[in-house]
């Protein structure tokens, strides 16, 4: 991901040894952040694993990057101060110097670090910038509550041609710095809409990875629905066929009192015939009585209503013989 340049936050936890090994790293190392998704993220966290031991301070690889941005972001700040600010140097900003070559590098190629070059060739701890001479002071907010006296003066440049800019420097140095700057702007503006442009990408795939756990939450849903309607179906085929044991329970009971009561009767009836026998049982003996009597000479009866006892209880015999 392209490295943002946001609103900078003083981050006073860090030493000044941290703060160096870290742009000099970022320096050596910018091929690592190409721009690609997660690249950024990747080159932090090797920057952590290569400088574990040497940090003051267990940093993470957010909080590492979150103080390239602080950097790069008082940087811009400072570059853009204005008409009013000619140029800046180490003595206006102490990292200023090597933050300059770190942005240049990243506003290059992309190289690899046999072709790159290290990041004290032109500041380091040998080599400063030299001081400045003041015209008039301005004071300029930088961050937060950070206030810093800037000089609107030259730079004068001693070096092996013996030339030196003073306050009145040619024009073709005032353009050189104008481009310098509107490149840096541009480079600036590239970075922001890379970032963008990833940022974008990003939202993207997730709406659309949203969209589609949308969905499947949605497949998800609509069976569970039909699961909860077959469910309510077998519930109610359940219910019908409890009421239907119900009745078929009421049937049985019906039946069983049935059964009762014809036992019952069946009962009376066997008391029944248990009389009936009893009162058979002594016509027979009463008539076994009077066959015996009839063939006894001396008790031959002649008289009517003995015949008709004896008839009836004949036929009563022959009843009671029919039935069982």
């Amino acid at each position: 991901m392209v490295e943002s340049v946001g609103t900078f936050v003083p981050d006073a936890k860090w030493t000044d040894e941290d703060t160096e090994r870290l742009i000099k790293w970022r320096t050596v190392h910018n091929y690592l952040f190409s721009g690609k998704r997660s690249s950024a993220r990747n080159g932090w966290e090797a920057f952590i694993r290569e400088n574990q031991a040497k940090l003051d301070v267990k940093w993470t690889s957010r909080q590492a990057k979150k103080k390239w941005d602080n950097l790069k972001t008082k940087h811009k700040e400072i570059k853009n101060l204005g008409n009013d600010i000619e140029s800046v140097n180490s003595n206006t900003w102490r990292w200023f110097c090597l933050m300059d070559q770190a942005v240049e590098c990243s506003a290059g190629s992309r190289v690899h670090p046999k072709n790159a070059r290290p990041a004290s060739s032109d500041c380091g701890d040998d080599i400063t910038c030299p001081p400045q001479p003041c015209k008039k002071l301005c004071q300029v907010q930088v961050g937060g509550d950070i206030y810093e006296l800037l000089a609107n003066s030259v730079i004068e440049v001693q070096g092996g041609s013996g030339m030196t800019l003073g306050s009145g420097e040619t024009a073709s140095d005032c353009v050189s710095v104008k481009e310098k700057k509107h490149r840096h702007g541009k480079d600036v503006e590239n970075d922001t809409r890379s970032e963008i442009a990833t940022n974008t990408d990003s939202l993207k795939k997730e709406k659309l990875l949203l969209e589609k756990e949308h969905a499947e939450v949605d497949r998800e849903r609509v069976i569970l629905e039909k699961e909860r309607d077959l469910t309510e179906r077998v519930n109610t085929v359940l219910q019908r066929d409890r009421a239907q044991l119900e009745k078929d329970r009421a049937a049985l009971d019906r039946d069983r009192a049935s059964l009762e009561q014809e036992r019952a009767r069946i009962e009376k009836d066997r008391a029944a015939l248990e009389r009936d026998r009893a009162t058979l049982e002594r016509d027979k003996d009463r008539f076994m009585a009077m066959v015996l009597g009839r063939n006894s000479a001396e008790h031959i009866d002649t008289d009517p209503t003995h015949r008709e006892d004896r008839k009836r209880l004949i036929f009563l015999f022959e009843r009671l013989i029919e039935r069982f």
